[in-house]
């Protein structure tokens, strides 16, 4: 299975349930997994997030970001992600987090900055077509 993740650490009032290049995204990869929480999201929905990571052989992590927000209620999940086994995720990251450029940091994990709609999805595209899924 290929999953994408798209988790916002951002103020609650800044929260988008919606945006183009999410959107977009969903349309260019149906036949992905599609997970979205974010930095106020309750432990059960980030569970269910781990949960799909053990049937996931690519993931794609999608940060939407906004600094000073806190991301210790998404921290078990991202950490699962950068130690998956099975899967060397691509990461993507819109807007800038001190904490959690600090975090993925320590996982020596490179960190795609977003540029727009089209650069995100032909990397994503890249990714996915990259080598046989495990």
């Amino acid at each position: 299975m290929k999953l994408i993740i798209h988790l916002q650490v951002k103020p609650i009032q800044k929260i988008q349930f919606t945006t183009a290049w999410v959107d977009a995204t969903k349309k260019e990869f149906t036949d992905c997994l599609f997970f979205e929480a974010d930095s106020h999201s309750e432990a059960y929905t980030i569970q269910q997030g781990i949960q799909f990571l053990k049937e996931a052989s690519k993931i794609v992590l999608i940060l939407d970001c906004s600094e000073d927000e806190s991301v210790s209620r998404l921290a078990p999940l991202i950490e699962k992600i950068m130690r998956s086994k099975q899967s060397n995720a691509l990461v993507i990251m819109n807007g800038e987090n001190e904490m959690l450029r600090k975090m993925l940091t320590l996982f020596r994990k490179e960190i795609i900055k977003f540029k727009s709609t089209a650069v995100c999805i032909s990397q994503v595209k890249k990714y996915l077509n990259s080598s046989p899924e495990i």
